[in-house]
């Protein structure tokens, strides 16, 4: 027979969040508001008192914006470094020395799923194309045939330049179609979940905003 939940005062603001907080960001986390509402003792919040604090999470909020499902686009193409997908992703400011890093370049093969990541300073795309350089040149991932990117301006102007040089054909995704770019959104989805993570469980422990 199931334990009933003893009736409790409804937790103030600062209390649900440190309660919150605590079951959300420990190892396997993460949990809807439904998952998260059932570990509150009864009476101690609402769901939608669980569902505003959920919206107020960096990660959370970036994980409502995905789509529910992951659908792969499809290749012909079975060797490695023909396809690449490549995409930015928004990290929570990283300050290392003077330099603060703000985006990823993040980068998939489209056939062994090998991936890499880059920081970035900014969306610049002359520092875009400087990470696509320094990522091909420490390997295993090569020049590609074909790179698949979103219609963004990082990916235009010195990127473009680059990629020609190295007989690289650019396709760009229209808005709204995540299925061309599948590969690199579900890698962005799993590395934000792991930095957002970390970070979180840093400010917990020290008290303190964490930019590491």
């Amino acid at each position: 027979m199931a334990e009933k939940k003893q009736q409790t005062k409804p937790l103030t603001a600062n209390e649900l969040d440190d309660t919150l907080s605590k079951i959300y960001y420990a190892p396997g986390g993460f949990q809807g508001i439904t998952a998260l509402h059932s570990r509150l003792p009864k009476g101690a919040a609402s769901k939608e008192r669980v569902r505003r604090w959920l919206s107020s999470q960096k990660v959370g909020r970036y994980m409502q914006t995905q789509p529910p499902k992951e659908v792969f686009a499809h290749f012909t193409e079975d060797r490695s470094n023909a396809i690449h997908q490549a995409d930015l992703l928004f990290l929570p400011h990283d300050r290392v020395g003077r330099k603060t890093y703000k985006y990823a370049l993040t980068l998939v093969d489209a056939v062994s799923r090998y991936k890499a990541a880059m920081p970035l300073t900014s969306k610049l795309a002359n520092e875009v194309a400087a990470a696509f350089t320094a990522i091909y040149k420490d390997g295993p991932l090569t020049w590609p045939k074909t790179l698949m990117v979103d219609d963004g301006h990082e990916f235009k102007g010195a990127v473009s330049t680059l990629m020609t040089k190295h007989g690289v054909t650019v396709r760009r995704a229209q808005p709204g179609h995540h299925r061309s770019q599948a590969f690199v959104e579900s890698f962005n989805r799993r590395l934000a979940e792991r930095l957002f993570r970390n970070q979180a469980q840093q400010e917990l422990d020290t008290g303190r905003d964490s930019r590491e």
